[in-house]
């Protein structure tokens, strides 16, 4: 059985709604999976909800193609 589950990589620009806020603020878990943010040539691994993002992060997110959608508006829009 094939895997419905997708990776995404988005890349946060300055003008990205997430920049400046936490992981637990933007409630990603709930609906997909973080599995890493690359800063600077650095990669965390589970990063904790304390995390801030900041412009140029890469967020490394698995889940269902819908929740990586919602993941990915709530990352660049919300």
């Amino acid at each position: 059985k094939i895997s419905r589950f997708l990776s995404l990589f988005q890349l946060l620009t300055e003008r990205a709604a997430a920049v400046g806020r936490t992981l637990g603020e933007l409630e990603l878990d709930r609906i997909v999976e973080v599995n890493a943010v690359r800063r600077l040539g650095v990669r965390s691994t589970r990063p904790s909800p304390d995390w801030t993002m900041e412009a140029g992060d890469v967020i490394v997110l698995l889940g269902r193609p819908e929740n990586l959608a919602i993941a990915e508006a709530r990352l660049l829009n919300d």
